[in-house]
């Protein structure tokens, strides 16, 4: 296997993966998992309704030498930052980084691969800290027991694990209870394992999906902790994308109600769609939202995925009125592009769209019919052409399964 696989797009990604820690560190990785991104549809103070998107991070990782941790970036090779198993523990190491690496407690060799910029819209903070975190936990035999990006908990190896709650989850005290009669650890959401719509099953068993992960096709349902920082742009323990988190457990208590619900947009005729405007300015957290979560999780559970679309766009109007008053002529010209990117995607046809808190950048996320899709380009291309901006980066997609463990040879 050689350097130039990693540039083979007709290859899995688990190969090229593996021939670029192979190329990096002169020996192949020990195991190796990929996080998908999310994106928060609507946010109701710590509660989020999340999907996972097609992007996000493969991280890698062999063994090291003696307690030091070597970091790499598959876009960067040969820059490596270095520092000590404690250090990393303590919360050193780059701020893309720190929170995954909290998890060392032996030297590693890691290498990491995002797929997306930061501030994209995707959460790409937030999946390249948990993948960093999976990667080590998963040496100690406790990838189920780390905090992870949204509807990802985990059991070593394995995927999802209902009993550990969703990656990026607030831990809420037991019998503390979310909308609709999901309660927090010490009872399971829709007792007995209750079913949605089209088969997909509530907790109080495993989650459907490969491996017992988050199912393609599905939403999720839980809520977001708030230890600090700012969103995506590194922060200590807990960095949180859109509402998300890929950092610590909170308060040691167990998430176990959060709900997957079904939303095969594909079946519907509908997409996602991510519009990036590909401008960035300083990172900051998100307004508080107050988006109606149940009436949300009501219309989900019996398929009423257009309903949705008024409710992103009202969250964008909120929102945008409750922006800072006092902020840069940078911050307010992206912003003010993001609310452009919002407007624009309306006039083409989306059912629903609206701006997402992603660290550096101002992205925007709509709703709409695949048969309505390429008018939302063109209005969207047209109205950032108008304004004499560069061309934005249009990412269509449907909710995707959560993080997955990659296959790597034992030679």
């Amino acid at each position: 296997m050689t350097a130039d696989l990693t540039e083979r797009l007709d290859l899995g990604l688990d190969l090229r993966l593996e021939a670029a820690f192979r190329a990096e560190f002169g020996r192949p990785p020990a195991v190796a998992w990929h996080v998908p991104g999310t994106v928060t549809l609507l946010a109701d103070g710590a509660l989020r309704l999340t999907v996972a998107a097609p992007w996000g991070t493969a991280a890698a990782r062999g063994a090291g030498d003696g307690d030091a941790i070597e970091l790499a970036l598959a876009d960067r090779p040969g820059e490596r930052e270095r520092l000590t198993a404690g250090e990393a523990a303590g919360g050193g190491g780059p701020d893309w980084a720190r929170a995954g690496l909290r998890a060392a407690r032996a030297g590693a060799m890691l290498l990491v691969r995002p797929e997306l910029p930061p501030g994209t819209g995707a959460g790409t903070g937030s999946a390249t800290q948990a993948a960093i975190r999976l990667c080590l936990a998963h040496e100690q035999g406790l990838a189920g027991q780390q905090g992870l990006p949204a509807g990802q908990g985990f059991s070593a190896g394995q995927g999802f694990s209902g009993e550990q709650g969703l990656p990026g989850e607030q831990r809420l005290p037991a019998g503390q209870r979310l909308p609709g009669g999901h309660s927090q650890a010490g009872g399971h959401s829709q007792a007995g394992g209750q079913r949605l719509p089209g088969g997909h099953s509530q907790a109080g068993g495993q989650p459907p999906g490969p491996g017992g992960g988050l199912a393609a096709g599905c939403a999720v349902a839980g809520c977001a902790t708030a230890d600090g920082g700012t969103v995506d742009g590194g922060t200590v323990d807990g960095t949180t994308a859109g509402g998300i988190t890929a950092g610590g457990r909170t308060g040691g208590c167990g998430l176990t109600g959060d709900r997957q619900l079904p939303l095969d947009l594909a079946a519907a005729g509908m997409r996602l769609v991510l519009i990036d405007p590909r401008m960035r300015a300083a990172p900051r957290p998100a307004p508080a939202e107050r988006s109606p979560i149940e009436a949300a999780l009501e219309a989900l559970s019996v398929g009423d995925i257009i309903g949705l679309g008024p409710m992103l766009t009202a969250a964008h109007h909120e929102l945008r009125a409750a922006l800072p008053a006092a902020r840069s002529a940078a911050e307010a010209a992206a912003d003010d592009v993001q609310h452009g990117a919002v407007q624009a995607a309306l006039r083409g046809g989306a059912a629903g769209a609206r701006m997402i808190a992603d660290g550096p950048g101002r992205p925007a996320c709509a709703l709409a019919f695949a048969d309505q899709l390429p008018a939302v380009r063109a209005e969207v291309s047209a109205w950032f052409a108008g304004q004499g901006l560069r061309p934005p980066r249009l990412l269509t997609f449907t909710p995707s399964p959560g993080p997955r463990r990659l296959s790597i040879s034992s030679h």
